[in-house]
């Protein structure tokens, strides 16, 4: 085999390798919480979720509860420390989506074990809530009912209680993918039939370039 062919069958399996594990990364992503349904203005003021860790994970974007009708802010902390601070109009967060606005990092962020990551919230609603007596109790921040989580990740909820709801509700959601993303997934069947595509058309011209050469 000519010098040039090595090469090209060298590129041929550098590519079809790099598109796998990118394949597989992307393919990992996963949301920390299944979310159910958004929690009618049951809690007033602030709220706060902290996310604890118990495993390395690699932190992707960051999702706020939200309506569309309402205003106020919201900010994430890591280990304590506040991160970043965002008005409610913010132009980086997504609109609501589902009841989310998401928030996603310019640089994913990698987390170990017992690592935190709270999310602060306090929205203001168009709504005004009465309680039972019909007296005014103010105005709401907005939470969500969520039904199941990542085993690998301690949640706790702080909020201003209102009525007896035992439903787990959250002011957020992360998404997050493995620390070694390559290790345990398969990658997607499209993404490996292009690598295998294109790593045969790549042999192809190896091949030809060798009888020409002939």
């Amino acid at each position: 085999m000519s010098l040039i062919s090595k090469r090209l069958v060298g590129i041929v399996a550098s590519t079809a390798l790099l598109s796998l594990v990118s394949a597989a990364a992307h393919a990992q992503t996963t949301d920390v919480l299944t979310l159910d349904r958004l929690y009618e203005y049951q809690h007033d003021g602030f709220v706060k979720t902290e996310y604890t860790f118990n495993s390395s994970m690699i932190l992707n974007s960051i999702g706020f509860v939200a309506t569309n009708n309402t205003s106020g802010w919201f900010e994430y902390y890591l280990n304590g420390d506040v991160v970043k601070f965002f008005n409610f109009n913010d132009q980086s967060l997504a609109p609501v989506a589902n009841g989310i606005r998401w928030y996603t990092l310019p640089t994913p962020l990698t987390l170990t074990a017992t690592d935190v990551v709270r999310l602060d919230t306090e929205q203001t609603s168009d709504v005004v809530r009465l309680d039972e007596d019909q007296n005014y109790i103010g105005q709401a921040t907005a939470v969500q009912v969520y039904s199941s989580k990542n085993p690998n990740v301690y949640v706790y909820t702080d909020y201003n209680r209102q009525g007896e709801s035992t439903e787990q509700l959250t002011n957020s959601n992360l998404r997050v993918s493995p620390s070694n993303p390559g290790s345990n997934v398969a990658p997607e069947p499209g993404s490996f039939a292009l690598a295998l595509t294109g790593g045969v058309a790549l042999i192809g011209i190896c091949v030809r370039r060798r009888r020409n050469a002939g």
